[in-house]
């Protein structure tokens, strides 16, 4: 009797031990799995996530889950072989049977928890590589962006550069020149002062006149006389020889111009720059009159 007792005994200990191998294998891959989860959650902390290591990663993540789903089987297949085992074994190794049961259950337990945490940690490796990927596309969009705003600034200050040159801004600056006064008035220019043969300078009394009041000398411009002032080459040419009495390294010209000029101003301006000659140019209202005075050494600003 004592030998067909221990013959089940002798199968349900093999029985169980192969299932007790069966589970360790599937332990050791379990861990085998949680090592290279971490070791590929340290590689995509420490490098930028690229697409093969992003599918090596979910691949390694389903491979878990279908081991974990093998785990649990194994698991319920142990634990109907243990409570089997315990209805089968003397009274006194019931008790242990039920405390190696709870042992293993708690080690389970254990073991599930942490293949979740590790299930958690790879899930969050893949959306923190999800989201390295899209900050480097937008990285790379924001430096081809800044390039196109460096190109566009270039541009703007080509063009700001190439339009003011164009224009020909003045730029004011101080001289000590002497002043030659150039009356523009009804589309004629008068030279208030003229050139002698001997180098002196006059009174231009055939452009302009002079008249005393309350104590103030007036200059105007004498009616038909001046010389006109036209749109065209010969007209320009003939500006040139007038002002070129007047040495521009000793001289600087004042245009006083009235309303009825100032589209004249243009032509008279493009022979002065042409001509280098620095000048002042004083607008005035309709009826505003020029006064001669007296001179003064502090420098004017001329263009």
């Amino acid at each position: 009797m004592a030998r067909r007792r221990g013959a089940p005994a002798s199968s349900l200990d093999l029985l169980l031990d192969t299932i007790c191998n069966t589970f360790g294998g599937v332990l050791f891959l379990a861990i085998l799995t949680v090592i290279l989860l971490q070791m590929s959650g340290r590689e995509a902390e420490n490098a930028s996530p690229e697409v093969p290591r992003q599918a090596e990663l979910a691949g390694l993540e389903l491979r878990r889950e279908d081991l974990a789903a093998r785990l649990k089987t194994l698991r319920a297949a142990a634990d109907q072989q243990d409570a089997l085992r315990e209805q089968l074994a003397p009274a006194d190794e019931r008790e242990l049977a039920a405390t190696l049961r709870q042992l293993r259950a708690r080690r389970d337990a254990v073991d599930q928890r942490r293949l979740t945490l590790l299930g958690e940690v790879s899930q969050a490796q893949l959306e923190i590589n999800t989201v390295s990927m899209k900050l480097a596309e937008l990285d790379r969009v924001l430096s081809e962006d800044r390039e196109k705003l460096a190109a566009a600034e270039d541009a703007l200050r080509r063009e700001v550069a190439d339009r003011g040159a164009d224009a020909g801004l003045p730029v004011l600056h101080d001289t000590n020149k002497d002043e030659i006064p150039l009356l523009l008035s009804a589309g004629h220019l008068h030279l208030v002062y003229r050139l002698n043969p001997d180098g002196s300078v006059v009174f231009n009394q055939d452009d302009c006149q002079l008249t005393t009041s309350n104590g103030q000398r007036e200059v105007s411009a004498k009616p038909g006389k001046g010389m006109p002032i036209e749109a065209d080459g010969a007209s320009r040419q003939a500006l040139t020889a007038k002002l070129a009495a007047f040495e521009k390294e000793d001289y600087y010209l004042a245009v006083f111009v009235w309303p009825d000029s100032f589209a004249h101003f243009r032509e008279l301006k493009a022979v002065m720059v042409g001509q280098g000659y620095e000048y002042r140019l004083v607008p005035l209202p309709q009826g505003e009159k020029v006064y001669m005075g007296a001179t003064s050494n502090v420098p004017v600003k001329v263009q």
